[in-house]
């Protein structure tokens, strides 16, 4: 429920925006275009394909939580017409603390790590099946968070929706709370 929350709250933001921030802008907008289609930018720091269709975020936001007891981080990227999320959550186990976050992750994979993915494309009940390849989880005010991901999300009527060729590279900032 907290991601489709997150989804809905960003693309209540990008709707907002513009995306042209000016020079010198500090607002995160990770710049590009909706589908692919502004002469600025042919792809953004953090785009993906949605059924073939190209998508430059302009709001592209990551977060980071270390501690003890897990390892935790998530993207939200979106442009006016599309949104993805996803997480990998490494909790500590037996008492031991949890593993880095790193490498090649899936959704309903086995061991530890908890992986999620949303995209606004999917129906309430849509099966999913996702790839994530986690190159830097990012540092909070240092090395940017920065990898790759996909997903086949299969709605509920039985059709497909396919996000390929995504790549991502944001600042990450710490969860509070």
């Amino acid at each position: 429920m907290m991601k489709s929350a997150w989804i809905a709250a960003l693309l209540l933001a990008v709707v907002a925006c513009d995306g042209d921030d000016g020079p010198g802008s500090s607002s995160g907008v990770d710049g590009g275009a909706v589908g692919g289609t502004d002469a600025r930018a042919s792809m953004a720091a953090t785009h993906w394909k949605e059924d073939g269709v190209l998508h430059n975020a302009i709001v592209a936001i990551g977060t980071r939580q270390s501690t003890a007891q897990i390892e935790f981080m998530q993207v939200v990227a979106s442009d006016a017409g599309s949104g993805i999320s996803f997480a990998v959550s490494l909790p500590g186990v037996g008492g031991n603390p949890p593993g880095a976050i790193g490498g090649d992750y899936s959704c309903g994979g086995t061991g530890t790590a908890q992986v999620i993915f949303s995209s606004n494309v999917e129906d309430t009940n849509a099966m999913q099946a996702c790839t994530m390849h986690i190159t830097s989880p990012g540092v909070v005010g240092g090395a940017h968070a920065s990898g790759t991901f996909s997903a086949t999300i299969t709605l509920v009527g039985g059709a497909k929706k396919q996000i390929t060729e995504g790549v991502f590279d944001v600042a990450v900032q710490a969860i509070s709370g």
